[in-house]
């Protein structure tokens, strides 16, 4: 059978040992979830370039049919014997040829809300991403304070009985 004080001494240092292992476990957890975050945020930051590089794609897209359109309409027009410069065959093919230059700009204003959005979840991923390292680097301190704690009631714990016996 062990004494007391052996036995008040493995007891202080498995306090101190577990103390250190769970802050430990809760420092790599926070840098694990760091981790996670930075890579979040590279995705968002991908993400948001992809919707800036669809937007353009979408945008000239568009820009080409409400040119093919006008062409289509002038043409038309003109077989038909009608003055595509002046009247109402003029007002039909700058309306649509508006009203489709319109559309390309609603899809650039898009892509870019888009963008965006993306961005701010990327700039959201990084923030959680420091306070997760700032998370690590307190759960580690504090483990290191409580063990010193832990270490201390116990010396003191020993102290106490030495001095009672």
């Amino acid at each position: 059978m062990c004494d007391p004080v052996s036995m008040m001494i493995a007891s202080t240092v498995a306090s101190v040992g577990g103390t250190m292992y769970q802050s430990s476990a809760n420092a790599a957890a926070a840098e694990y979830n760091a981790e996670v975050n930075q890579q979040n945020a590279i995705l968002a930051d991908r993400r948001a370039k992809d919707a800036i590089e669809r937007g353009q794609m979408e945008e000239e897209r568009k820009k080409r049919e409400a040119t093919i359109l006008k062409k289509q309409q002038e043409g038309s027009m003109a077989a038909a014997g009608l003055d595509t410069s002046y009247g109402s065959p003029l007002d039909i093919i700058t309306s649509s040829y508006a009203a489709a230059q319109t559309d390309a700009a609603i899809i650039r204003a898009n892509a870019e809300r888009e963008a965006e959005d993306f961005g701010v979840q990327a700039q959201n991923q990084r923030s959680n991403a420091r306070m997760n390292r700032m998370t690590a680097s307190n759960a580690r301190t504090s483990g290191m304070i409580s063990s010193v704690g832990v270490a201390l009631d116990g010396g003191a714990g020993i102290f106490k009985y030495k001095a009672g016996a």
